[in-house]
C-alpha cells in the first residue's frame, strides 16, 4: 500500500513538472513581429505576447484583428512606431481581458518575456507609440487597451497618434507615458471613458486643427494636466484655427500647454483665441510661446480675459 502511494505521488510530482515546463515553455516563446501586413491579419490570445522587433505596417485596405488578453511588447532600440496603421485596427478587449501595448522590459503583463528577470524595468517613454495615419480609414476601433510606458519625447510622438481619422477610442488606459495620446488632423475621434495615469509630459495634445469629440475620460495624478498643443507646420495660406475653451475629465476650461518653441503662426493664417482661453508655457528653454507670423485674434473681455 506504501509502495502505491509513493508510485502516485512521483506520478503526479512527474506531471505538475511536464506542465509547469510546458507552461514556462509557452511564456518564454513570444511570437515575433515585423514589416508589412499584407492580408487581413489576426493576433491571437494563444500567440501572445507579441514581440515587435521593427514597425509592423497595416497597409491601406487590411485589417489588423487583436484578441483581449493579447500582449504586445516593443522590442527595438530605434525609437520607431511599434504599429502604423493605414487600413484598419480592430484592438477591441474586454474589462476582464484588455490588450496590452507595453515594452519588453515590463514583465507585469506577458511575464518576463526578455528572460533577465530584474535586471531592467520600464520608464516613461520606453517606447514611441502607435500611429493611425492619415491614410487609414474610419473604422479602427480600440477599445479595453493598456497603453503602458510608451509617447516618447525625444521622438515627439505619444502612445497613440490619430491623425485625420474618426476612430473610436473607448476604456483604455495611458499609463506612466511621457505623452499619452495626440491628435492630429482634421478627422473627428470619439475619445470616451479612457483613462490617463501618471503620464509625465502630457496626458493629451491636439494640433490646432483636430476636432475629438472628449467624454467621460478621466485624469488622475498626471504630472500635467492640461492639453499640450502640438507644434506642427501651421503655415498653409489662408488657414484660419480658433481655440475654444474645453471641458475634459470634469476640469472646466482645462488649460493649453504649449512645450515646444517651434509653435508658429505662419504667413496669411490666422489663430483666433476665444474669451477665457488659458494658454500656459512649459519650456525649460524659456523660448518664445509662440511666433506669429500672420494674424492672431485674441479679444478677451472683462469677465473672461485670455
Amino acid at each position: 500500500m506504501a509502495l502505491r502511494n509513493q508510485q502516485s505521488t512521483r506520478l503526479w510530482l512527474l506531471l505538475f513538472f511536464i506542465v509547469s515546463l510546458q507552461s514556462l515553455q509557452a511564456q518564454n516563446e513570444p511570437t515575433m513581429v515585423e514589416g508589412q501586413i499584407n492580408e487581413n491579419t489576426v493576433w491571437t490570445l494563444a500567440n501572445s505576447p507579441y514581440v515587435v522587433t521593427n514597425t509592423v505596417t497595416v497597409n491601406a485596405g487590411i485589417t489588423l484583428t487583436i484578441e483581449p488578453g493579447v500582449v504586445v511588447k516593443h522590442n527595438s532600440y530605434v525609437f520607431n512606431h511599434m504599429i502604423v496603421v493605414n487600413g484598419t485596427l480592430q484592438a477591441q478587449g474586454t474589462a476582464s481581458s484588455p490588450i496590452i501595448f507595453t515594452d519588453i522590459q515590463d514583465d507585469v503583463y506577458g511575464g518576463d518575456t526578455n528572460n533577465n528577470g530584474n535586471e531592467d524595468s520600464p520608464s516613461a517613454g520606453s517606447w514611441q507609440g502607435i500611429l493611425l495615419s492619415s491614410g487609414s480609414n474610419n473604422n479602427s476601433i480600440i477599445e479595453y487597451c493598456h497603453f503602458r510606458y510608451g509617447g516618447n519625447s525625444f521622438s515627439e510622438e505619444a502612445a497613440l497618434v490619430i491623425n485625420g481619422t474618426s476612430a473610436l477610442l473607448d476604456n483604455c488606459t495611458f499609463f506612466r507615458c511621457e505623452k499619452g495620446l495626440t491628435i492630429i488632423g482634421e478627422g473627428t475621434p470619439t475619445i470616451a471613458n479612457n483613462t490617463f495615469e501618471a503620464n509625465t509630459l502630457v496626458p493629451i495634445s491636439l494640433s490646432l486643427a483636430s476636432n475629438p469629440n472628449f467624454s467621460g475620460n478621466i485624469l488622475k495624478n498626471n504630472d500635467r494636466n492640461g492639453i499640450g498643443l502640438e507644434a506642427l507646420n501651421y503655415n498653409t495660406a489662408g488657414a484660419s484655427y480658433t481655440l475654444r475653451k474645453t471641458n475634459i475629465a470634469g476640469i472646466h476650461n482645462i488649460p493649453y500647454i504649449i512645450n515646444d518653441h517651434r509653435f508658429e503662426i505662419g504667413e496669411e493664417v490666422t489663430l483666433t483665441i476665444e474669451p477665457g482661453v488659458v494658454i500656459k508655457h512649459d519650456d525649460f528653454n524659456s523660448f518664445n510661446m509662440m511666433t506669429v507670423r500672420g494674424t492672431i485674434i485674441a479679444q478677451g473681455t472683462a469677465e473672461e480675459p485670455i
